[in-house]
């Protein structure tokens, strides 16, 4: 109950999945009703309703269920890396009352600790050795502290603009001719 009120766990991909149903349903007898009441276009117009319908309605039902499974996938790997333990009930349900159950998620699991040797494993059914591990990092990755950039020169100043020319004087005009 906790988990509700905290909203640790959602019912909205529950809800969604009736949602889907009830969408269904509705798209089924939208598209009889348009067969029966807009002539032979409607005919066509009500099969291809009632075809694509469902289909549309399934990938953006699914487009918001992807939501919450990363929500969970998120959880999981932060329990993960808090050193927590993963619960036995994931946040979001993988089925409902109208789905299959989806199959159980496989266990997260965390490589060793550097320098330490990992338990021997069991050769494989063809009598092979398993594949060696990665060697350790030579060198831990260390954050290297900023450094500022190097002073720029200022630019160069431009020269200084200078004042145009004095205007020379303007011939007088020519006299009138009569």
């Amino acid at each position: 109950m906790n988990e509700f009120l905290t909203f640790r766990k959602f019912i909205t991909p529950m809800v969604i999945q009736a949602l889907f149903w009830i969408g269904v349903v509705g798209v089924v007898i939208g598209g009889l009703v348009m067969m029966f009441r807009g002539g032979a276009a409607g005919v066509i117009v009500g099969l291809l309703y009632i075809i694509f319908g469902p289909i549309f309605l399934r990938i953006y039902m699914e487009v918001l269920i992807i939501i919450f499974r990363l929500f969970d996938s998120v959880h999981h790997i932060e329990l993960a890396l808090a050193g927590g333990t993963q619960p036995a009930v994931p946040a979001a349900p993988m089925g409902g009352p109208f789905s299959p159950a989806a199959p159980a998620r496989p266990p997260i699991v965390t490589p060793p600790a550097a320098g330490t040797v990992p338990p021997a494993t069991p050769t494989s059914p063809a009598g092979s050795p398993p594949p060696a591990p990665p060697p350790p990092l030579a060198q831990p990755l260390q954050p290297q502290p900023l450094t500022p950039a190097p002073a720029q020169a200022a630019p160069p100043t431009p020269p200084p603009i200078r004042p145009a020319p004095p205007e020379s004087p303007t011939p007088p005009p020519p006299p009138p001719v009569s």
